[in-house]
């Protein structure tokens, strides 16, 4: 009988250890986990910090940059691009600020550079095109308005091209797209203005003329619209027509007029500018 009790004894003294070996082990995995959990809030800090501290700085480069201090915004943007090199906007502005600086061929490799981080990034795309078209290599310039084209479906580039095409000396081509250009936008003085010479060097006089009347129409102070007036109504032999566009862009250019007899009417007219009553003008044509 009292081996049976001290059996029971001994039992009761294991089952007591095994329960207090398992709660040191939960406890010491709990320890584990609480570890474990402050490693990984840790590391999402530090991620944090250092977001932080990129954004700081690009938000203290683009401060200097729209300070036009150009030379320390460089060298912001530059830090940026060390702790995060596939932003592409510190990329973008990195181009401008070497631009404003005349270093181009640093600008063309920060612009290509974020066209490795994304291809169809249209802001460099464009910048591209233009800093080649400006440096004369033309067909590099062409290349990037068609693949912007491509991109961009509902871009208003044609002028661009045009212009391209023009350099080129492909007159057919950039007579194409400034008609297209026209037909996107038909109230742009620039457009009209490339259109109307072309009509002008084709004899075309119904198209000139209808096109002149409307850039008037659309800036009245437009000065190489009234020139080109002059030019036409000297090569039509129409003395009145000349005489009264030049009045008027001589006017618009130098303030006052020389070299002019100025009777009553032509008084007139100059009044007429001064006082912005150009429909009082269109009257005599």
């Amino acid at each position: 009988m009292q081996i049976q009790k001290n059996l029971i004894s001994i039992f009761k003294i294991k089952i007591l250890l095994i329960l207090i070996t398992l709660l040191f082990i939960n406890s010491c995995s709990n320890e584990g986990e609480k570890v474990d959990k402050s490693i990984k809030v840790s590391n999402i800090n530090l991620e944090n910090n250092n977001n932080v501290e990129i954004e700081e700085l690009y938000n203290s480069a683009l401060l200097d940059f729209k300070k036009n201090n150009y030379t320390n915004s460089i060298k912001k943007f530059k830090k940026v691009l060390e702790l995060k090199p596939k932003n592409k906007e510190a990329l973008y502005y990195l181009w401008v600020a070497y631009r404003k600086n005349s270093l181009i061929e640093k600008s063309i490799k920060s612009l290509e550079k974020s066209l490795e981080i994304k291809k169809d990034y249209l802001a460099s795309i464009y910048e591209l095109a233009s800093i080649y078209y400006n440096k004369k290599d033309y067909k590099k310039s062409l290349q990037y308005y068609k693949k912007l084209q491509k991109i961009d479906k509902n871009n208003n580039i044609n002028y661009n091209i045009g212009l391209v095409y023009e350099a080129l000396k492909n007159e057919k081509k950039a007579f194409e797209e400034y008609k297209i250009a026209y037909e996107k936008n038909s109230w742009n003085v620039k457009i009209i203005t490339k259109l109307w010479l072309f009509y002008y060097k084709n004899n075309d006089k119904e198209k000139f003329l209808e096109l002149y009347k409307k850039a008037i129409d659309i800036k009245p102070t437009y000065v190489l619209a009234w020139y080109n007036l002059s030019i036409f109504y000297k090569k039509e032999r129409d003395k009145k027509r000349e005489e009264v566009s030049t009045i008027v862009w001589k006017t618009l250019e130098w303030k006052e007029i020389k070299n002019i007899k100025l009777d009553n009417e032509k008084k007139n007219i100059i009044k007429f500018i001064k006082e912005k009553k150009f429909d009082e003008i269109k009257k005599l044509f």
